[in-house]
């Protein structure tokens, strides 16, 4: 939203819209505590809809939830929408994350949200299995996305357990 560079080398286009922030999992004080502290400057452009516990307000499998969505999307004129994380929606849905027909379904109702309300971009966050190699569930969740970015942390040499006190953290994408 601010048009700095990514990683303080990669040149980014700050979007015009807003960027909308489906929070499915972190407690509403710690987002907002992690939105003051960050050096994020054009907080207007952030929309945050703290839906932790309530993923059951995105009825992605009614064509009247689906059109809802759409209007709220528009509303607040969404460029980029992000779902954080995906597993409490899938669930909501009663959806399995195991199942690509499940997945297939489930992003079938979401692209058609998306272009309907005129949104240009998403990240869909899902959390990792396979020891941090890839998204846990059905293998549909690597077809779908455009490029796929994973966020690592080391691991105790001893216990292979992942390091608890200030990790350090990779980046990679495909």
């Amino acid at each position: 939203v601010d048009g700095r560079d990514f990683l303080g080398k990669h040149k980014a286009t700050p979007v015009t819209g807003k960027v909308v922030l489906f929070n499915m999992e972190v407690g509403e004080n710690t987002l907002r505590r992690w939105l003051r502290e960050s050096t994020v400057t054009n907080r207007h452009k952030v929309i945050i809809a703290n839906l932790r516990g309530k993923a059951s307000a995105l009825s992605l499998s009614t064509e009247k939830g689906r059109d809802r969505l759409v209007g709220f999307l528009k509303s607040v004129e969404a460029e980029v929408v992000i779902l954080d994380p995906l597993a409490p929606v899938l669930a909501s849905l009663g959806l399995d994350e195991n199942s690509n027909t499940d997945i297939a379904q489930f992003f079938g109702w979401w692209s058609q949200v998306l272009a309907q309300a005129g949104v240009a971009d998403d990240v869909v966050v899902h959390h990792t299995g396979h020891a941090g190699q890839r998204s846990r569930g059905a293998s549909r969740l690597l077809d779908e996305p455009d490029a796929v970015w994973t966020l690592t942390r080391d691991t105790d040499e001893q216990t292979g357990e992942f390091a608890q006190l200030d990790p350090i953290r990779y980046l990679s994408a495909y």
